[in-house]
């Protein structure tokens, strides 16, 4: 069975306008991720080991989100940190 390629607005939004990456010479590749989130941590155990084998004009860069109650919290600590 062959993959359907994404379609945009179904599988995706497109971003307008375009945002700078925090390292404009590599693709930048974003994990959105709450610490509350279960679902989030399940999927760390892949996340992490893939990361570590990018290539090198691939920038990874973890982003926490504040879709669950009370992540504000643990958003702070990740960037006073």
């Amino acid at each position: 069975m062959r993959a359907q390629a994404p379609v945009e607005g179904r599988d995706y939004t497109l971003i307008q306008p375009p945002q700078t990456p925090a390292t404009p010479d590599k693709i930048e590749v974003c994990e959105f991720f709450t610490y509350a989130c279960p679902h989030c941590n399940a999927f760390e155990p892949m996340v992490g080991p893939w990361a570590r084998s990018l290539p090198a004009d691939v920038a990874f860069r973890r982003v926490p989100v504040n879709f669950l109650f009370n992540a504000d919290n643990f958003q702070h600590t990740y960037y006073a940190l």
